[in-house]
């Protein structure tokens, strides 16, 4: 499937790419990734100034995870750990159960 999708994109390149993660195969623009879509949310109401905190569970989400300590932000790695996250967490509901807890902790409101 990656090398038909490669195939397929030459005549884009380099304006788009291909991103073969587990099972998927994602084609996207070059201009932006996780790091950029991070800083733009980051500068627009309501979420500027807020602490972010970025859970994922694959590479791409490294470019965001770097990034995160310029807006005192926190990533969690999911399955494994990932390079620039503050830890990890064996699985999706871990996450789930974390948030749950915060959300409690807080009257109920995260």
């Amino acid at each position: 499937m990656a090398r038909l999708a490669g195939k397929k994109l030459k005549p884009f390149e380099p304006e788009f790419v291909l991103l073969c993660e587990k099972d998927i195969v994602e084609v996207k623009s070059a201009a932006f990734n996780k790091e950029t879509t991070l800083r733009r949310l980051l500068a627009a109401p309501p979420f500027e100034g807020r602490r972010p905190i970025y859970c994922g569970d694959d590479t791409t989400e490294e470019d965001a995870f770097k990034t995160l300590p310029e807006f005192g932000g926190l990533g969690v790695s999911v399955g494994h750990r990932m390079a620039g996250a503050a830890f990890a967490v064996a699985a999706p509901v871990d996450i789930r159960n974390w948030l749950a807890r915060i959300a409690a902790q807080n009257g109920g409101t995260a």
